[in-house]
């Protein structure tokens, strides 16, 4: 490689045709390419299930899995598509909104409470970390945006980011299902 080569790369863009075609198709594909996925299963609640998106840095982006309750759609063929619940609002819990990238900061449990989402009808949804680690970050866009909980949830609809107390994926996911797993315990196709 010489001095020129490095002051002016030449780049083959048809290296990069593939992804950009992937990109295309989906747009969930970055997530796939740069995230490992993994599934909490609320055994507790039926279906009130979360993903954990673990980036390469370790930390860990937490939201609804398909299967949860709030984002089931209707079935009237009148309400065209509309969620079978319209969420009233998001409530982070106060101690776990104020700990946020502090020092000694209380860790997080797998079951410890992070926000409670609640419906139009009246239904309350608790929403667990998923993960036993720190709080790094909430969603404040829900403060006026609540409707990214359910039209957007895999991308800006996120409810927080934790860093996993254990470096470890093996260990500190290892109560979480990958997504292959995960589909076959809700049957989902």
């Amino acid at each position: 490689m010489n001095f020129n080569t490095l002051i002016n790369p030449v780049y083959d863009l048809k290296q990069f045709k593939n992804i950009n075609e992937a990109y295309k198709k989906n747009e969930l594909a970055y997530l796939e390419q740069y995230y490992s996925k993994y599934y909490f299963v609320n055994l507790k609640n039926s279906m009130e299930d979360l993903y954990i998106y673990q980036a390469p840095n370790k930390l860990c982006v937490i939201g609804l899995a398909p299967a949860h309750p709030l984002l089931q759609r209707s079935q009237d063929q009148s309400s065209s598509g509309h969620y079978l619940s319209n969420i009233q609002s998001i409530e982070y819990d106060a101690k776990v909104k104020s700990s946020i990238n502090k020092k000694r900061q209380v860790p997080l449990s797998i079951d410890t409470e992070i926000c409670v989402v609640t419906t139009e009808e009246g239904n309350r949804y608790s929403i667990k970390a998923g993960v036993a680690g720190w709080i790094i970050d909430t969603n404040t866009r829900f403060e006026h945006e609540k409707e990214l909980l359910q039209n957007k949830p895999f991308k800006e609809g996120y409810i927080a980011i934790i860093k996993p107390k254990q470096e470890n994926s093996d260990k500190s996911l290892s109560h979480c299902f990958s997504e292959d797993r995960y589909k076959l315990i809700r049957n989902l196709t």
